[in-house]
């Protein structure tokens, strides 16, 4: 158990779960559900699913727990292409999103939305560089990214509302906080102030909801992105080697 819990091997814990949920999600919309198309209660695969996701969520807390130390930004964040690539999705989703609550402007909400995400996507777009050049960056751009994906889950949430049952929207419900609280971590490595256990835990757990939500929900090419980015952009999950001295980095 412990060498399957080693932490490097948690990202692919995370991705396999999260491919085992999704095949579990379309069982579940396929043929687990009744005449007016709402989930059959005590259908096996919804079952299956919540139980999958106890699993994995416990799985990812005990292989975290010994990440107590290399919170330095150098030491968790070297130059990285596949780094890249996912921030580079994200900012590309990010803008097409932003460019669509614009463009769909109901209230002002989804325009203040759509405003902030224009700037987030321009934030990505520096997270982006920064990760392929292995740069720590100012605190502020994964904040605002922060910042538009709370905006989003608000704007999300407002559709969700109208569905009759919570497990419609449940996990793409999570998969958004995850996200937007492993932006959140981010702004913190980027301030100085990051925690690999927290970083990790959410980025992980961002990685497994956004492959569940690739089905049921009406964006999947949003969580495809933002599932990228997450399992690119996680912190380094092997100890600090010797060489990083207390403070290295920072």
């Amino acid at each position: 158990m412990k060498k399957f819990l080693k932490p490097d091997l948690l990202p692919l814990l995370a991705l396999a779960a999260g491919v085992i949920g999704m095949l579990l999600q379309l069982w579940q919309y396929v043929g687990g559900t009744d005449e007016k198309g709402l989930i059959i209660r005590g259908h096996a695969a919804a079952i299956l699913l919540a139980i999958l996701t106890v699993l994995t969520l416990a799985f990812i807390l005990l292989g975290i727990w010994n990440l107590r130390e290399g919170n330095q930004y150098r030491f968790n964040f070297p130059a990285s292409l596949p780094g890249c690539v996912g921030a580079g999705m994200a900012a590309a989703m990010i803008f097409v999103t932003a460019v669509g609550d614009i463009i769909a402007w109901r209230d002002v909400l989804i325009l203040v939305t759509g405003v902030v995400g224009l700037a987030a996507g321009a934030s990505m777009v520096v997270i982006c560089i920064g990760r392929l050049r292995g740069r720590q960056i100012s605190f502020l751009f994964p904040l605002v990214v922060c910042v538009f994906l709370m905006l989003h889950l608000i704007c999300q949430y407002r559709v969700w509302s109208g569905e009759p049952q919570l497990q419609s929207y449940c996990y793409p419900l999570l998969a958004t906080v995850c996200v937007m609280l492993s932006a959140y971590q981010d702004a913190a490595f980027a301030g100085n102030f990051g925690n690999r256990r927290a970083h990790a835990a959410l980025h992980l757990a961002a990685v497994y909801f956004c492959c569940v939500s690739l089905i049921g929900d009406h964006t999947p090419l949003f969580y495809l992105a933002m599932g990228a980015w997450m399992l690119t952009d996680m912190c380094r999950l092997l100890p600090m080697p010797r060489t990083f001295s207390r403070g290295d980095g920072q």
